[in-house]
């Protein structure tokens, strides 16, 4: 059994069953077996994070990046990336022939800092920027992957 005081990581979790939608063995209540027929793997993953967060389970680094971002704006060659957070630190990708790399700048006036960008940063094991996508993948197993034609180069995206 998992209380508040376990501390594990998303990776450490896994969910043993016979496909998606008929688990192996379920003794949860009736109106919680639900949560195990999701019709789609990002459902069972959002089910599986929000009981985690329930018992004081932290959230993933795509969580914490999804709930922090305000803006993305792109270059014209989807080379370079800029994602502006809700503290005005700034998550920089770059990844073109010869070239990658990610920093994070902190908030104006306190760049050298980080903020929640450098947070994140340190939880980046890759990345990959081009026309199509920018995919992001954590340390934790967790993974942001967007087209960015959606943000619309900047406009404010929630």
């Amino acid at each position: 059994m998992i209380d508040a005081t376990d501390r594990i990581r998303l990776v450490q979790v896994f969910v043993d069953g016979h496909g998606v939608n008929h688990p192996v063995v379920s003794n949860s209540p009736p109106a919680d077996k639900a949560l195990n027929r999701p019709s789609r793997s990002s459902s069972i993953r959002k089910a599986i994070n929000s009981a985690l967060r329930s018992i004081g389970v932290p959230m993933t680094s795509e969580e914490t990046l999804r709930r922090s971002l305000l803006t993305v704006v792109v270059n014209e060659n989807f080379s370079e990336a800029v994602m502006q957070l809700r503290d005005n630190s700034r998550l920089c990708f770059c990844h073109r022939v010869g070239e990658r790399w990610a920093k994070a700048v902190g908030p104006e006036e306190r760049e050298h800092e980080g903020g929640k960008a450098g947070e994140l940063l340190s939880a980046i094991t890759m990345f990959r920027l081009n026309r199509k996508h920018l995919d992001i993948q954590f340390e934790d197993g967790s993974r942001w992957d967007e087209a960015l034609q959606d943000f619309n180069h900047g406009d404010d995206h929630r």
